[in-house]
């Protein structure tokens, strides 16, 4: 990986590689939902989502789209084995 890589925003398809399918995502609203992405196209951008997607309440824009970090499983991240 280059430096100009790591400064390119993740694509829905560089997050499926590290096995996440979803995004948190966050309304001015207040309401919080994970949303599951996996059917959009993988060169779609994450903060590309937050113009792309709606809240399911008030119908507004999202403010903020992240990854759902809670399903990233690398090697090493599951228990120890006793």
């Amino acid at each position: 990986m280059t430096a100009k890589d790591a400064s390119l925003p993740m694509t829905l398809a560089n997050m499926r590689s590290l096995g996440v399918r979803s995004v948190e995502s966050l309304c001015r609203c207040g309401r919080e939902a994970i949303v599951d992405v996996s059917a959009l196209s993988g060169d779609i951008t994450v903060p590309s989502l937050q113009g792309r997607l709606r809240c399911s309440g008030c119908g507004e824009r999202l403010r903020h789209c992240r990854p759902n970090w809670l399903e990233l499983r690398l090697p090493g991240m599951g228990r120890a084995a006793l």
